[in-house]
This record gives structure tokens, sequence and C-alpha cells, in this order.
């Protein structure tokens, strides 16, 4: 059985005693990054799918290495970008995979971590204000006042 998660503080204390081997993946390195888009495109270009394929390695260079994606969210983009091409020649656009079907996805994707990333700051501002009891004196004397 294998069992990910990025979750780690939130496990059962009996769990981790169950687990008998751990590997823990780092964030990819650049170069990982760029092998890794590399290798789903390289092939998608050998099948001829791929409309210009130099400007599309040039927009990823310039503009999303940079984001780090990590390999789930470099293929989901890949695949919805290719989803997009054949909806598109099925409809009669006739179009391969293009920079502009790739921009569209990481959009999507980027959009998605923003959103994500602010209803987690909003979540844990709100479990911090539930912790921290505030000291100020006016409160404090409503505590006391209550006893």
């Amino acid at each position: 059985m294998f069992l990910t998660t990025n979750q780690i503080a939130e496990f059962d204390v009996a769990i981790p005693s169950r687990i008998h081997l751990a590997i823990k993946y780092e964030s990819l390195q650049m170069a990982q990054i760029e092998a890794i888009f590399d290798s789903f495109l390289k092939d998608l270009d050998e099948r001829n799918l791929i409309e210009d394929y130099a400007d599309i390695k040039d927009w990823l260079d310039d503009s999303v290495y940079k984001e780090r994606l990590d390999g789930r969210q470099i293929r989901d983009m890949i695949t919805t970008a290719l989803g997009l091409a054949l909806a598109e020649s099925r409809s009669g656009g006739g179009q391969k995979l293009n920079k502009r079907h790739l921009k569209r996805a990481f959009g999507n994707i980027n959009h998605f971590k923003r959103d994500f990333n602010t209803q987690m700051q909003r979540y844990t501002d709100d479990q911090e204000k539930t912790i921290h009891v505030p000291s100020s004196p006016i409160f404090l004397d409503s505590l006391a006042a209550s006893d």
C-alpha cells in the first residue's frame, strides 16, 4: 500500500509507527522541470502534434519554468492544453497544440494556485485568531468581571 501526503501535521499518532519506508520528495530543480516539459512536448512534436515548438520553448523559458510547477501540474497543464487543441480541431479549427492552448492551461493553474493560497492564508489567519487570546486591558477586564 502506498500513502502519499503533504499533510504530515494531520497524521494520527498511530500512523508513523505503521510506515515501513518513508520517502521524501524534494521540490523539483529547474533542470528537472525543463526535462519533464521536454519529455511531454518532444513526444508530441515527433508525432507532428505541435505548432511552432520553438516558440513554445521560448515562452516556457521566459514565463513558465520560474513558476516551479511540480510534475503533476506539468502533466495536467499539457493534458488540458491537448484537450483544448482537440476540441478546436473537432469544431473545424484543425488546431495542433500551440502556445495559446498552453497559456490558457497555465493561466488556469496559476489562477487556482493563487485562489487556493489566498483561502489557505485566510484559514490560517482565522485559526490563529481563535488560538490567540487578545491581551488588551479592556478584554482582560471583561474576563475578570465575568468571574
